[in-house]
């Protein structure tokens, strides 16, 4: 699963119907959500992005760069 996989799944978890929302909440402009989720793999957001959606999402940014569980994080 990709990162644009992870965070789409996490925001459907989460009740967030839009980039503009996850925005709103994880204070990440939402160009950069847009390209995190269309560009697939292509494209590496900041150190600072991750913990900034991590944050929002309530997860950690090893479970949402590589799907790494900590034990806190929602399951697949």
């Amino acid at each position: 699963m990709s990162l644009a996989q992870r965070l789409r799944t996490l925001m459907r978890w989460r009740g967030i119907h839009s980039q503009n929302q996850l925005a709103r909440i994880s204070r990440v402009p939402q160009s950069c959500i847009h390209r995190i989720l269309t560009r697939e793999d292509r494209y590496s957001p900041s150190r600072s992005t991750l913990l900034r959606l991590a944050a929002a999402l309530e997860t950690s940014v090893p479970w949402l760069t590589d799907g790494v569980l900590s034990g806190s994080e929602p399951g697949p």
